[in-house]
């Protein structure tokens, strides 16, 4: 039987703090054993760790749009690569609908989507660019409210139970900054390291 090759999502607008929370995530889910493909459909202020692009088991691949990212493409780089995850760094301006289509029609499996968002803006944004904002706040398993340091204390509230009411289903998390990621996965109930770990072996032996 073939190695399934999980594929996650981390979306939000740019500068919101996607790259910060994909080093963040790396640092606590990655296995030294793994392969991992990270597809970045837009290019931010923050970049890649560079201890991660020193090390073959973990290839970045840069596309303009989320409309590359094909079942074509994903088929070529599962293919190509073997790798045990994909982690897809969407473009904002973009729905995160298509890629999720596409990953359904490919060889990957739909793993976890993360929604990072900016706790100073996101309400606006929600209001005005909906058609972009919702699709990925319904599909998020875990959403983060970052910068939270920067609003008050009333705001945070209301943000956390707008979020709520979009997605009853997602675990809601806040920092105060992108320098809170890897504190907050860490101790997450929803991202166990060893836990995650176990469970993708599982999977891959599948």
């Amino acid at each position: 039987m073939k190695k399934i090759c999980s594929v996650e999502i981390v979306g939000g607008f740019l500068s919101w703090g996607k790259t910060s929370f994909i080093n963040s995530y790396l640092e606590v889910t990655r296995s030294i054993e793994e392969i991992l493909v990270i597809i970045q459909c837009e290019k931010g202020n923050s970049k890649i760790n560079e201890e991660f692009l020193s090390e073959d088991k973990i290839i970045i691949k840069q596309f303009k749009n989320n409309d590359e990212i094909t079942e074509r493409t994903l088929n070529r780089i599962i293919n190509f690569n073997n790798p045990n995850r994909i982690i897809i760094e969407a473009n904002g301006v973009q729905s995160v609908d298509y890629i999720i289509r596409e990953i359904h029609k490919s060889r990957g499996r739909l793993g976890a989507v993360f929604a990072i968002l900016d706790g100073k803006t996101v309400d606006i944004f929600i209001r005005s660019m909906g058609v972009i904002m919702l699709p990925l706040i319904h599909m998020a398993n875990m959403i983060i409210i970052n910068n939270c340091e920067d609003i008050s204390y009333e705001k945070n509230r209301e943000l956390k139970v707008l979020l709520g009411q979009l997605n009853k289903e997602a675990y809601i998390e806040q920092s105060s900054s992108s320098k809170d990621f890897y504190r907050i996965i860490s101790s997450s109930r929803v991202i166990n390291k060893g836990l995650y770990k176990k469970i993708i072996d599982f999977i891959n032996r599948g």
